[in-house]
């Protein structure tokens, strides 16, 4: 597999609930450049990471630790 063209960084906070609209979105996409996604979970305690796994094998889906400080700045 060829590397991604493009980085998709969703910063994220307990949206365990609606996360799987975005990235089924994502998955949709046709035409696109080759993209990553990663979502910088900003201290979720909701189920974050499970709920987005099950794209894991529809988008070169990332999940990274960003709980260090609050807030989508830092997130991002």
């Amino acid at each position: 597999m060829s590397a991604p063209e493009v980085s998709v960084v969703i910063p994220a906070h307990d949206v365990a609930a609606v996360i799987g609209e975005q990235l089924a979105a994502l998955a949709a996409q046709r035409g696109a450049p080759r993209f990553e996604i990663v979502i910088a979970d900003n201290g979720s305690s909701d189920g974050l990471a499970g709920a987005a796994a099950g794209f894991r094998e529809d988008l070169d889906l990332h999940i990274v630790d960003a709980s260090a400080q609050h807030g989508a700045s830092f997130a991002r």
